[in-house]
C-alpha cells in the first residue's frame, strides 16, 4: 500500500523507466521513489520516541518536497512529546507549519487540535491559531462549494463541510474543557452535538443482519458528550449532566473515555444497573413472536436448541 501511494503520482513507462510527458518537470526515478518509501516505512516501524525523532528529521531533510510532509511532521511532534523532555516551542512551530500547509485538510487540523488537547502543556496560542485556519478553511470550502454548477455536488459538498465542521468544534470545546473553561466549552459542544445529530452521526440505518432498516446508535457521539457531561456537572447544572450521561452508548469508548464515564457517574451519584443473577430454576420460556427493526417476524420456538439473547431498548 505504501509503495502505491508513493507510486501514485507518477506515470510509469511499461519499461519500468519514468514517462517524461512534461517536458521540463523533474521526477524521481523508480529507484529514488523505492528508496524514499524504505525511508519512510522505517520511520514509521520505529518503537523508541527519541530514536523515531532522529529518523523523522533525516527523512524530512532528505525529501523536503514531499506531498507527505504534514503527516511527517505530526508525528514528528508526536514523537517529540513522547521523548520525556520535548521541546514545546519546537512541537508548537511543526504544528503551526501543518496548519499553514496549502493543501491542509480537515483531518490534518483535528490531528493538530487533538495534539492540543492531549497535551495541555502546550501553550493555547498555538491552538487558537489552528483555530482560526480551520475556520478559514471552512469557508473558503463554503465558497468554492456554492460555486459548483451540480446542485447535487453542491449538497454533498456541504455535508462534507458540516461533518468536518462537526468534528473540529468536538474537538474545540474540549479543548476549552481541559484548559478550564467549562463555560466556554458548553456552547460549541451543545452546537457540535445537535451538528452531529442531525446529520445522523450517532444512528446508523441497518438491521441485525446488514440490512437497511430502523436506526441503531453507533457511539459516535459518547465522547463528546462526555465532554459535555463533565461541562454541565463543572458548571453546577447536574440534571444536564445526568442526561447526557445517560444518552452514551459506551460501545466505542477507549480505556481514557470510560475512565472520565467513571469519574462522571462517581461526581453524579449514577451508579450502573447492578447485574442480573438468576436464583431460581430454569423453565421453558413462553412462545413469544416478535418483530424485528425491517418488520420480519420471529418466533422464540424457530431458535430451539440455540441460545437466544433478548435486548429490549428504546431511544426515548
Amino acid at each position: 500500500m505504501l509503495i502505491g501511494l508513493a507510486l501514485a503520482p507518477y506515470d510509469l513507462a511499461a519499461g519500468g523507466g519514468v514517462n517524461p510527458s512534461n517536458s521540463g518537470v523533474d521526477r524521481p526515478s523508480l529507484d529514488e521513489l523505492r528508496q524514499r518509501t524504505q525511508d519512510w516505512v522505517a520511520a514509521l516501524k520505529e518503537t523508541d520516541p527519541g530514536a523515531k525523532v532522529d529518523r523523522l528529521d533525516s527523512f524530512l531533510r532528505k525529501y523536503p518536497d514531499w506531498e507527505g510532509r504534514p503527516q511527517a511532521l505530526q508525528l514528528l511532534a508526536t514523537a517529540l512529546l513522547e521523548s520525556g523532555t520535548p521541546d514545546l516551542r519546537r512541537v508548537e512551530a511543526l504544528l503551526d507549519e501543518i496548519s499553514r500547509a496549502p493543501k491542509v485538510n480537515c483531518n490534518t487540523l483535528n490531528s493538530v487540535l487533538q495534539t492540543y488537547v492531549a497535551h495541555p502543556e502546550l501553550p493555547m496560542a498555538g491552538a487558537q491559531r489552528a483555530i482560526q485556519r480551520a475556520e478559514a478553511m471552512f469557508a473558503q470550502d463554503r465558497r468554492e462549494t456554492d460555486a459548483v454548477d451540480s446542485k447535487a455536488r453542491r449538497m454533498e459538498g456541504k455535508a462534507t463541510i458540516e461533518r468536518c465542521e462537526q468534528s473540529f468544534e468536538a474537538l474545540q470545546g474540549k479543548l476549552l474543557l481541559v484548559r478550564g473553561n467549562a463555560a466556554g466549552a458548553l456552547p460549541i459542544l451543545k452546537e457540535a452535538e445537535l451538528k452531529g445529530v442531525r446529520l445522523g452521526i450517532d444512528l446508523v440505518s441497518m438491521d441485525e443482519r446488514g440490512r437497511t432498516g430502523g436506526p441503531f446508535p453507533t457511539g459516535r457521539l459518547d465522547e463528546l458528550r462526555l465532554s459535555l457531561g463533565m461541562a454541565y456537572e463543572t458548571t453546577g447544572d447536574r440534571a444536564s449532566a445526568r442526561q447526557e450521561l445517560s444518552r452514551v452508548v459506551g460501545s466505542r469508548l477507549g480505556e481514557s473515555d470510560r475512565e472520565v464515564a467513571r469519574t462522571l457517574r462517581a461526581r453524579l451519584g449514577v451508579e450502573l444497573p447492578p447485574a442480573v443473577e438468576v436464583k431460581s430454576p430454569l423453565s421453558r420460556a413462553p412462545e413469544l413472536a416478535l418483530a424485528d427493526l425491517s418488520g420480519r417476524k420471529h418466533r422464540l420456538s424457530d431458535y430451539r436448541g440455540r441460545v437466544i439473547a433478548l435486548a429490549f431498548w428504546s431511544t426515548t
